[in-house]
């Protein structure tokens, strides 16, 4: 399942993109693919050419040496994101509200897994993510404040 969502930053009008989730069994090469298929266009679409900064987590299929290659053959800017650190990525919150949602119907086998985590997907509201977006200097400056330790976000 692949989703982008578009989002203008109220405070400096700055367009910010959510970018994927695929809920399949993780393998570098499908990342890769999610990238080559995705990313760039997607860059394109919303008129950042290469102005753009990705961010993803290090799970070791993003941080893989052939996940490296393809970032820097591709000239994409990445976020440093240390190990081990705290989930200040807002799209953790929004697994947390579609895993919840998904919970609610309980699905009986895997198409409907599907289904189900499809349509809840759709259901979250752009405000939901707005919230999110928002929230990332508050959350990181809790994090610094408690250096690196846990926070209540």
């Amino acid at each position: 399942m692949v989703n982008n969502t578009s989002i203008q930053n109220p405070d400096t009008h700055q367009r910010l993109q959510w970018v994927w989730k695929v809920f399949r069994p993780p393998s570098v090469f499908h990342s890769l693919d999610i990238l080559d298929k995705n990313l760039l266009q997607s860059a394109k679409k919303l008129r950042l050419g290469r102005r753009f900064t990705f961010q993803q987590d290090n799970d070791p299929k993003h941080t893989a040496k052939i996940t490296k290659e393809w970032l820097h053959n591709n000239s994409v800017t990445v976020l440093e994101w240390p190990s081990q650190s705290p989930d200040l990525n807002p799209i953790e919150h929004l697994w947390r509200d579609l895993k919840m949602a998904v919970h609610q119907h309980l699905p009986s086998n895997l198409t409907e897994l599907e289904r189900i985590c499809k349509e809840e997907w759709q259901r979250i509201p752009k405000s939901r993510c707005e919230k999110l977006v928002a929230s990332f200097p508050r959350r990181l400056l809790a994090v610094l404040a408690q250096k690196g330790a846990s926070t209540k976000y």
